[in-house]
Formats: structure tokens, sequence, C-alpha cells
């Protein structure tokens, strides 16, 4: 087990203050990370650990983790997930992204906010099933904004406003919130800070070294986005290690994702496996955490 590290860096949290609340029940935080498509590894991890019999009290998430974590936190269970991942074809894809360049985003917001929305429908935050919180970045004035109140799908739209591709999204008062990938792409510091059971992050993320060598030449109209695409990619990866080594988790789950891009939401049966997988992996630590605080029934 490695030391855990207290993390200082300022955060500005939104109404709920943190949890007081004893482990005295057996379990973990799952914290899931960003990584676009890449992120429907997570789908798999929660398969793993329903099927370790693990259970989940409380998730952080950030951008795509978000997303699948208010999902699962609303009570949709880990096989809905796969089942509505898999059914995302390429024409699909498409209809969720629709470039729209003349905006905040090259994204028009609809087809994403659609889809949340169906997800989650009216449901807040504080009523989840599971503890909830998501991860954003305020663009104003750069600073980590924790978001534990409002409605579940509008907090999720704000975490995963990757700038370029989707506008900011205006929660809770806040109008200028943007993706959380930009300050903490893993909030492992978020979930040692508002819960007490042991932390299994998911990482997500792929590092630049891990990446398939680039063949071709960088042609247009598309070569300025895979230009910024991968350095994009490249400073989350670093900044995630640097906020990891600062404030690690107990256990950390890196699916193998590299053959997969931040955009392959059409390949969902091989993300989903290789999060399972990876989670498997590390099946024995994440049991021998969860049990620290009682016995798993």
């Amino acid at each position: 087990m490695r030391p855990r590290l207290a993390y200082s860096s300022p955060m500005r949290l939104v109404s709920r203050k943190e949890s007081a609340r004893p482990p005295q029940e057996p379990g973990i935080t799952l914290v899931l990370g960003s990584g676009g498509a890449r992120g429907l590894a997570h789908i798999g991890v929660l398969q793993a650990l329903k099927e370790l019999q693990v259970p989940v009290r409380a998730v952080v998430g950030c951008s795509i983790g978000a997303q699948v974590g208010a999902l699962y936190c609303a009570g949709t269970s880990p096989e809905a997930l796969a089942d509505t991942a898999l059914r995302v074809d390429f024409p699909t894809v498409l209809r969720l992204f629709t470039p729209f360049p003349f905006g905040a985003g090259l994204v028009l917001d609809r087809g994403v906010r659609k889809f949340l929305q169906a997800g989650l429908q009216r449901e807040s935050i504080q009523d989840l099933a599971v503890p909830f919180v998501a991860v954003a970045t305020d663009l104003q004035d750069g600073t980590e904004v924790v978001l534990d109140s409002g409605l579940a799908w509008s907090a999720v739209r704000a975490s995963i406003a990757m700038p370029g591709i989707l506008a900011p999204h205006a929660h809770e008062g806040r109008r200028h919130l943007a993706d959380g990938a930009l300050i903490n792409p893993l909030p492992v510091s978020v979930a040692r800070s508002r819960y007490p059971w042991p932390v299994v992050a998911v990482q997500a993320q792929l590092s630049p070294r891990l990446r398939p060598e680039i063949g071709g030449r960088f042609r247009r109209p598309f070569g300025w986005f895979q230009v910024a695409r991968l350095a994009n990619e490249t400073a989350l990866w670093e900044l995630g290690q640097a906020r990891l080594r600062e404030c690690p988790p107990d256990v950390l789950v890196e699916p193998a994702v590299r053959e997969h891009g931040c955009f392959s939401y059409h390949q969902a049966t091989d993300l989903i496996r290789v999060g399972y997988d990876a989670a498997m992996r590390h099946a024995q630590a994440i049991r021998k955490f969860a049990l620290q605080k009682g016995a798993i029934q």
C-alpha cells in the first residue's frame, strides 16, 4: 500500500459539506477518471466489482467518469449501462457529436444534452441512491469545482465540457464550467476529502508512451483536430500522473486501452471487456481494502 499524501490545493465546493460519516460499513469509494470513449472501461470495472461483491459506497467522477458514475449512482445496473453502450454505433456517435463550428464548442450541445437527460431524468445529486460528486473546472478563475447538488445531468454536462469540443455549461449559478480533467483528471484527492472508505481509482487515460505509432501525414481539414487531440491527451496524462503522486489511491486500475481513441464509443464491447479484465487483475487487493471495515456478505 502506498502512503497517503495530503493534497493541499484549494477546492471550491458547492453546498454539501464534507462527509463526517464513520466507515462502519465495508466497501470502497470509486473514482472514475476522464478519457473520452476509453472511459467505457469504467462499465467493465463496475461489472467486476458486482461480481466480486464489493460494495461501492460513493463515486467521484470526472468527465466520462462522471457520466458513467452518475448513471450508476442513479440505480442503473452495470448490465444496463453495458447494454446502452453496446447500442451506440458509429451513426449514433455522429448524431451525438454533430459539428456546429459557430459556437463556443465544435459540437452542438443538443444531442449530448438529450442523451444525459434521458438517462438521468430530473434526478438531483442529493437524491441519488449512492453518494456522488462530479468534478468540473471554472474557466473564469481556473479553480476546481466539486458539484454535489442540483440536477445530476447538468453536473455531468459541466464535467464533460471538453474545451473546443463542448461549450462550457452553467450549473447552479456557475456560468463557465468546463471539463474537470483540466484540473483533476482522476480526482482521488476529492474522494479522500469527502468519504472515509478506501479508494479504488480507474485511470482511463492513455500514456503517450503507449500510443500507437502515428502513420501518414496530418492532412486537412481534420489534421488540426488530430494534433490538438494528441497534445491535449499528453497534457492530461502528465497532469493526472502528478496528481496521483501527490494523492495516490489504495488501488489503481489501469485498463489497457491502447487500440482505442477518445471518440471510439462504437467500440464499447472491447472497452468494457478491458475494464473488467483490469479490475479482475486487482481482485484480491480490492477485496482486501473493501473488507477493512467489516465483512462482505
